[in-house]
């Protein structure tokens, strides 16, 4: 599996994505080119207003559904309800702020959380193969018990890309167990566990 797979098998089964906030000519032109590629479907999230004109100028043929929100949480909140209703398959962060879709992402009520830990995935090739790597910020200092979380999400999110038993490493400052440092005795335990 590597980048020119995840393309093909993206453009048998579009997407719809919730983009909050694409109030910037970033997201605009990111969602427009997921868009003219035949990767996703795109309803927009935000100042219906902002949201128009920077179409008018970045995407003049491109004509998402737009719902109106008119602050950083109405947006999120109106985002991620159309996940949880299936309306929506994935949110993309637009120029809203991090912490504001996360406390909607993540509220007990009303978010999409199905995790005990939410982490950051990066997915890159080598190798004509792709490699996931996580958590590379969203969790500073994870517990072990945290580490065992992402362990979970990361082999759940590689069997969707088709790794039906994903390798995993688990890394520390140290190739070794060191008494000192207890990234690597954790290291070790998750190992054993493995």
């Amino acid at each position: 599996m590597n980048f020119s797979d995840i393309d093909e098998k993206l453009g048998k089964n579009k997407l719809t994505i919730a983009v909050c906030m694409p109030e910037d000519e970033n997201s605009i032109e990111a969602v427009y080119e997921a868009y003219t590629n035949g990767f996703a479907n795109a309803i927009m999230v935000g100042n219906q207003e902002i949201i128009s004109n920077l179409l008018k100028i970045k995407a003049p043929n491109f004509h998402p559904d737009i719902i109106n929100a008119q602050t950083p949480e109405e947006a999120a909140f109106k985002s991620v309800e159309l996940v949880r209703n299936n309306i929506a398959s994935a949110i993309m962060k637009g120029s809203i702020s991090t912490p504001i879709l996360l406390k909607a992402v993540l509220n007990s009520s009303t978010g999409i959380k199905q995790s005990e830990v939410l982490c950051h995935v990066l997915a890159f090739e080598n190798n004509n193969r792709l490699i996931f790597f996580s958590d590379g910020g969203m969790i500073p200092q994870p517990s072990l018990k945290d580490k065992i979380e992402i362990i979970k999400n990361v082999k759940l999110l590689a069997q969707k890309f088709g790794y039906s038993i994903p390798k995993i490493a688990v890394l520390s400052a140290f190739n070794e167990i060191t008494p000192d440092l207890n990234s690597s005795i954790e290291a070790a335990a998750l190992a054993q566990m493995g």
